[in-house]
């Protein structure tokens, strides 16, 4: 199982949510992945996260409309929903790495990303932060996954909120070594 943001596959798509039966020695076969969605914009989908959810709720059109409306996103999304439709500058795509980004502006990560997975940080911040509930809707068939139930349903709950995040530590390595280096001062200091 490969989910990542961007690999070049076979097919001349975005990779990013493969499943591969084989080895090393006699090679993988793919046989499942994500849903095909569309990128509108190039390498710009993976740096704004509205972008990739314009292309995935391209798959979804009733919500996509809906949601815009709803939420009041930015003016960037209906500039990608506008590249979707008139499939200028879209490339399709398996990517786990920008489903995790489409659903990040659903939620309200509307602008542009600083570092490599920001978007994806800001989701599971959000994700440690909600109660536990049922998992969302996210069916395979034997050689898809399925992401539209997920996002009706991430649309459907979506209301809203309020992220707090750091300010002076990033939410990522550097955050990480600042947190060691605190607990080890806390730890000689007794």
């Amino acid at each position: 199982m490969a989910f990542d943001g961007t690999g070049y596959g076979d097919d001349g798509a975005i990779w990013g949510g493969e499943l591969f039966v084989g080895s090393a020695v006699d090679g993988l076969e793919r046989v499942g992945h994500l849903r095909y969605a569309v990128l509108p914009g190039d390498d710009a989908a993976a740096r704004v996260p509205l972008q990739a959810l314009a292309g995935f709720l391209a798959e979804l059109p009733g919500l996509a409309a809906e949601v815009a409306v709803r939420l009041q996103l930015p003016e960037r999304f209906f500039t990608a929903q506008k590249l979707v439709e008139k499939r200028i500058q879209t490339f399709p795509t398996t990517s786990v790495g920008r489903l995790f980004d489409a659903v990040a502006a659903l939620l309200g990560f509307t602008g542009a990303i600083s570092f490599v997975g920001q978007a994806a940080i800001w989701l599971e911040h959000l994700a440690r932060q909600a109660p536990l509930k049922t998992a969302y809707p996210f069916p395979w068939d034997g050689r898809e996954l399925d992401f539209r139930p997920l996002l009706q349903a991430v649309a459907e709950e979506r209301g809203p909120m309020e992220v707090w995040m750091g300010r002076e530590a990033p939410p990522n390595d550097g955050g990480i070594s600042l947190g060691q280096a605190a607990l080890a001062a806390a730890k000689r200091s007794t």
